[in-house]
Formats: structure tokens, C-alpha cells, sequence
């Protein structure tokens, strides 16, 4: 079934349209360039996945995985294709729950083409920042938007461009940010902003958490390698062999971690876009949370009711 502004349409076996009978799946074909077609083939998609969790135990999609809501529950996930400008959902999939963002990018986008529903700009959140997606998508000469996770080549490119960001030719007025485009590698750009207002804000929250941990590590009495890993990012410490340990701030860490505050950025195939153009799509895409599979997640769980098994 399909759901469209006059509710919810059901494909029978046979449709019968001007005195004659089509199979269901040519109906579907039809109702879908229809609809798909109302929008803007030249606008970028935003991606949205959600989870929805499931006490059933006869579903082959429920299964356990990452659960965003941190239910010990099987779940199944859902997959939402918007426009950016139309605002429509133009493609969704379900697929098991064990299964993660980062490694089914190629077989939703297959999964539009073998519909004949063209979708060929995306904007992805960084859970789905891996090589073999932006490989996909250059191969397939499919136009990305992508926000980037800290890696170092990022925090590389940051750093190098740190000084020059902030250049009040590259302030973007109508967001009130700064914005810089780099190469990040042959085929990619980087587009580098700071958000001053932001930088602002997080610093408070940034010593105060620099206080709780070294707080935690006073009261600790043992650690171990993999409890010590969010510690590091600011205190060195020394674990002994009997896991007691010793700590003391790296104020050159905490330097370094506050000057990348009010930083984000986003890696795009698009050459030609100025990073103006980029924060106009992502802008355009701020009310998209409200349209998205989430809120569709949240629709489910509010108008239907959970049957156990």
C-alpha cells in the first residue's frame, strides 16, 4: 500500500484503470512516478533511519542491534528518503535490526533505482562516513553532502585551515557563521565552518567536563586500558600492573581540543559548491528531524499499541 494525500492506497492483484486490468506492480509503478514526481528531481534528499523496537519473536527483521533508545529489545530499522525542497518522503525500506547505517547505503540506493525513483544528490549524517559509501557514490556518480566524524585527516584539514576560516570574507551572513571550502582529497571538498555562538556556549560545558572526569579518576581506585580511553583525551595516565594508576592534566590536549570548538564540517563531490551553497542545503534541511523516519518512529509508538510476542 501506498500512502498519499487522500490516505492510505492499496494496490490489488489487478487494477482496473480505463476499461482495462494492469498487474499490481506496474499500478505501483505508476502511482509512484506520480508521486515521486512531485518533487524536485534536482534537489538533494536528506537520509533518515530509525529503530523501531519489537517484543516479537516470529518477525525476520526484528533483530538486535545498535538500539538508539537504549531498549534491551530486537528492533527493526527504517530507512526515509526526503526532499530537501519539496519536503516529501520519496523512497523508505525495512530492514533488520541487526544491521548498521554505515553498511546499507548501497542496497537502499539500489533499492530506489530498481523502482525507477531517480535519487541521485543526498545529504548523509556522518554514520555513514565510511570509504566504501563515498567509493559508492563517486563510482556512481551520485552528488553527497556528508557531515564528517573527527578523524585525523579531518582534524588535519581544521587545523591547517584554522587561521583562515575565521576571515570575515568568508562570513555567511544570513546564518551568521564562517565558512572555507578545501580539497580533502581528488575526488572531495571539505567544507570547514565555525559557529562563534556555539564556541561560546560548549566552553562552559567543555571545563565542566574536564572537572567530572578528573573528579571520576579521584575517586577511582583501578582502570583498566578501555576505561581509561575517554580520560586520555585530557589527562595522561599511567595504569600499573596491578591497574592502580596514576594521572595528570595535558593542558596541551585541552589546548588543542578547545581550539577546535565551534568547528564542524562537511565533505561534499560537488566541486563546484561554495560553502555558502552548502549551509543553504543543510539549512533547508533543519526541519527535516520534524518529517523524518524519527518522527514517523514516534508516530508508530504513539498510535499503536505494543502486543507482547
Amino acid at each position: 500500500s501506498l500512502h498519499t494525500d487522500i490516505g492510505y492506497v492499496r494496490a490489488p492483484d489487478m487494477v482496473g484503470v480505463g476499461g482495462c486490468h494492469i498487474p499490481q506492480q506496474v499500478w505501483i509503478y505508476l502511482v509512484l512516478g506520480v508521486w515521486v514526481g512531485r518533487g524536485n528531481k534536482d534537489e538533494y534528499n536528506a537520509y533518515d533511519v530509525t529503530s523501531i523496537s519489537s517484543y516479537c519473536n516470529n518477525s525476520e527483521l526484528a533483530e538486535f542491534g545498535y538500539n538508539r533508545d537504549g531498549e534491551n529489545l530486537a528492533q527493526v530499522n527504517l530507512g526515509v528518503f526526503f526532499g530537501e525542497k519539496s519536503g516529501l518522503p520519496k523512497y523508505y525500506n525495512c530492514y533488520s535490526g541487526s544491521i548498521t547505517d554505515k553498511t546499507y547505503l548501497p542496497y537502499i540506493i539500489q533499492g530506489t533505482q530498481e523502482l525507477g525513483i531517480k535519487i541521485s544528490r543526498f545529504v548523509l549524517d556522518k554514520g555513514f562516513i565510511r570509504k566504501h559509501n563515498i567509493d559508492y557514490m563517486i563510482e556512481n556518480e551520485l552528488e553527497f553532502v556528508i557531515c564528517t566524524n573527527e578523524t585525523t585527516k579531518v582534524k588535519d584539514s581544521v587545523t591547517r585551515n584554522i587561521d583562515d576560516v575565521k576571515n570575515p570574507a568568508n562570513y555567511i551572513l544570513g546564518h551568521s557563521i564562517y565558512g572555507k571550502p578545501d580539497r580533502y582529497d581528488e575526488n572531495v571538498n571539505i567544507h570547514i565552518f565555525h559557529d562563534s555562538e556555539k564556541a561560546a556556549s560548549s566552553e562552559k560545558d567543555f571545563y565542566a567536563r574536564i572537572a567530572m572526569y578528573e573528579n571520576e579518576l579521584q575517586q577511582l581506585k583501578s582502570l583498566d586500558g578501555k576505561t581509561a580511553r575517554k580520560y586520555k583525551a585530557y589527562f595522561d595516565i599511567i595504569i600499573k600492573k596491578d591497574k592502580s594508576f596514576t594521572y595528570e592534566k595535558n593542558y596541551g590536549k585541552i589546548k588543542e581540543a578547545h581550539k577546535l570548538m565551534g568547528y564542524f564540517a562537511y565533505l561534499s563531490n560537488v566541486l563546484e559548491l561554495c560553502s555558502e551553497e552548502v549551509i543553504e542545503i543543510l539549512s533547508a534541511l533543519t526541519s527535516f528531524d520534524g518529517r523524518g523516519a524519527g518522527n514517523l518512529s514516534q508516530y508508530i509508538a504513539e498510535n499503536f499499541t505494543t502486543i507482547d510476542g
